[in-house]
């Protein structure tokens, strides 16, 4: 019996210990750190509890401490490679949060979670593209270049992210990474659609006209639905913006007719074009 209470009683020092380390990191309070440290030298290297919370390390990533953050990986640099139960390492917390600097101390230790998918299919990368991210685009290109090329679970390039983002100066970043004249610039989802084709759907100008003055995309690239991206125009609702991307595809080279579903060519004039862009679901307008 004294047994059973004496280690009842470590479990609940180790947990509370646990807890002070948890808060420590949300508060980014280092003076708690090493008040901990001093009590027991190696409870950053304890198994931390199943909290959705994850490690010390994604507390402190979550939360911008930066000082707190080196701290920790300099007494235990294996913390960067615990993922949480979303399968999320530190670095795809801290690049969700845009924290250049921590993401600098975590590549340094270990550049292989650039590499590193989470539960949902998505790297480190990946999340920084959705949130615009640039800076810190550019640190993971830097350490991992191969990171650019890598797409999610379904099938979606970082270029495709920035575009469904409207993340500009990111994509623009990921395109120098991969090279403006390479072909993967080109690359298809899951549906066929390359970026131009996402980007015409929105029709976001700014995207559109980088696209076609700086890198080599093909404007005649038909998706899945056998749609180019002047089709994904001629089927969208109508605005203001539609004369000048027609005129900017058109200068590019886009074919003037475009390909319904049922494969007979028409003139956009002639058609029930708002129907047949709902029919393509894979396009959807903005």
């Amino acid at each position: 019996m004294m047994q059973l209470v004496s280690l009842s009683r470590v479990e609940k020092h180790a947990s509370s210990a646990m807890n002070k380390l948890h808060e420590a990191a949300m508060k980014g309070d280092l003076a708690a750190l090493q008040d901990l440290l001093l009590q027991d030298p190696q409870i950053l290297h304890k198994p931390t509890s199943s909290s959705s919370d994850g490690t010390p390390l994604h507390v402190s990533c979550l939360s911008g401490h930066a000082s707190f953050t080196k701290h920790l990986l300099t007494h235990n640099p294996e913390l960067a490679k615990e993922a949480d139960s979303r399968g999320s390492l530190p670095l795809h917390v801290a690049c969700a949060k845009g924290d250049v600097e921590i993401v600098r101390a975590l590549v340094a230790v270990d550049p292989a979670g650039c590499l590193r998918y989470d539960r949902e299919g998505r790297t480190p990368l990946h999340l920084a593209a959705i949130k615009g991210r640039a800076e810190v685009i550019a640190e993971l290109t830097r350490a991992k270049p191969e990171s650019a090329r890598m797409v999610t679970s379904q099938g979606e390039s970082a270029f495709h992210l920035c575009v469904k983002s409207n993340r500009v100066e990111a994509l623009k970043v990921v395109v120098d990474c991969v090279g403006r004249n390479d072909e993967f610039v080109g690359c298809r989802d899951k549906d066929g659609n390359t970026i131009l084709h996402l980007a015409v759907a929105r029709k976001q100008l700014e995207i559109i006209k980088y696209l076609l003055s700086s890198t080599n995309i093909a404007v005649d690239v038909q998706n899945v639905k056998g749609f180019t991206a002047l089709d994904v125009l001629s089927q969208g609702p109508r605005d203001l913006r539609d004369m000048e991307i027609k005129q900017l595809l058109q200068r590019a080279g886009a074919p003037i007719m475009y390909q319904n579903i049922f494969g007979s060519r028409h003139n956009p004039r002639h058609s029930n074009s708002t129907a047949l862009y709902q029919q393509n679901s894979d396009i959807k307008p903005p």
